[in-house]
C-alpha cells in the first residue's frame, strides 16, 4: 500500500497504533489466543505496511535501505523484532534493485506480524510506532506548567501561553475541573483520563483518543473535533452545544442527560446507546440527514 501524502501515512500509522494497543489490552485480559491475534494482524497488515512506505520514495534505493535501518534500530537490541529486521537489513545491503528491496522489506513486515502474539513484542511495536509518530511523554510537572500558563493565557496575562498538547501521551491524567478552553489537542492520547467538570470550550483536535475517559459534566461547547474516538467514554451530562464532532467514533459507556443543540455529527458513527439518546431527543433523523448531506443540526 502506498500513500500519496504524509498526512495519509500518519493517519494510517495512528490506526495501526490503535490496533496494537487493542491487542495489548486483550492480551493482558487474556481475551485473545494466538490464532485470534494472527487473524487480526493479517487483516491489518496493509496498515502496518504504512509504517515503511510512501509513494514519492518507492523507487529510491537509499530510501528503502534507510527505512530498513530505521526498523532495525527501532526496537530494543536483541529483541525478536530487532533480530528479524537486522537480518532483513543485512540482506538488503547487498541488493541494488529498489523493487527487490521493497519486496524483502515487506516480507520482513509480514514475518514481524507473526511475532505480535506476546505482550512483550506488542509493547515493543507500540513503543516503536509512538516513537515514529513523535508522541511525547511529559512529566506531571511539565503538564502542570503547560496548564498553568494556559490558564494565564485565558486570563489575557502577557506571560501566558496557549496550551498545545498535540502528540502528547496523557493517558490516565487527572484534569478534573481544569479549564482547557481553546486548547490544541491534535492526536493527543486522553484515554483513561479524568475530564469530569473540565472546560473544553472552543478546544480543537484531530485524532484525539478519549477511550475510557470520564467526561461527565464536561463542557465541549463550540469545540471542533475530527476523527476522534469516544469508545467506552462516560459522557453523562456533557455539553456539546454548537460542537463539531466530524467523523468521530461515539460509542460511550454511559451518556445520560447530554445537552445536544446545533451539534454537527457529520460522518460520525454511534453505538445503540447514543443512537437511542438522539432518538429520544428527536434528533436521529436530522443526524442521519447531516451525515448524508453534510449540514449541521439545527
Amino acid at each position: 500500500m502506498y500513500f500519496k501524502t504524509k498526512k495519509e501515512q500518519e493517519e494510517a500509522m495512528y490506526a495501526h497504533l490503535n490496533d496494537l494497543e487493542d491487542i495489548a489490552n486483550a492480551l493482558k485480559r487474556k481475551e485473545l489466543n494466538r490464532k485470534d491475534i494472527l487473524k487480526i494482524v493479517n487483516q491489518k497488515l496493509s496498515i502496518q505496511n504504512s509504517l515503511i512506505v510512501q509513494s514519492e520514495a518507492k523507487d529510491e534505493i537509499n530510501f528503502w535501505k534507510k527505512t530498513a535501518y530505521d526498523l532495525m534500530t527501532g526496537f530494543p537490541k536483541n529483541s525478536d523484532l530487532n533480530r528479524l529486521y537486522y537480518k532483513a537489513y543485512q540482506d538488503i545491503k547487498e541488493i541494488d534493485n529498489a523493487s527487490e528491496i521493497a519486496d524483502r522489506l515487506n516480507m520482513a513486515v509480514q514475518e514481524a506480524s507473526k511475532l505480535l502474539t506476546t505482550e512483550k513484542n506488542v509493547e515493543y511495536s507500540i513503543w516503536n510506532a509512538r516513537k515514529k509518530l513523535g508522541i511525547k511523554n511529559l512529566s506531571k510537572h511539565q503538564v502542570e506548567e503547560i496548564l498553568n500558563k494556559h490558564e494565564r493565557w485565558l486570563n489575557e496575562d502577557p506571560e501566558g501561553v496557549r496550551a498545545d498538547l498535540s502528540y502528547v501521551d496523557l493517558r490516565g491524567y487527572d484534569f478534573e475541573g481544569r479549564d482547557l478552553s481553546q486548547a490544541i489537542l491534535n492526536y493527543t492520547d486522553l484515554s483513561y483520563t479524568n475530564l469530569q467538570y473540565s472546560i473544553l470550550r472552543n478546544a480543537e483536535g484531530t485524532g484525539v483518543k478519549f477511550n475510557h475517559a470520564k467526561l461527565a459534566v464536561a463542557d465541549l461547547t463550540e469545540g471542533n473535533f475530527t476523527s476522534c474516538d469516544f469508545s467506552d467514554t462516560r459522557l453523562d451530562a456533557i455539553n456539546i452545544t454548537d460542537t463539531k464532532l466530524i467523523g468521530c467514533i461515539i460509542h460511550p459507556k454511559s451518556c445520560r442527560a447530554i445537552r445536544i443543540e446545533n451539534t454537527n455529527f457529520e460522518r460520525s458513527v454511534f453505538n445503540d446507546q447514543f443512537t437511542e439518546i438522539l432518538k429520544n431527543e428527536g434528533l436521529l433523523l436530522k443526524t442521519l440527514q447531516s451525515q448524508v448531506k453534510g449540514f449541521s443540526l439545527e
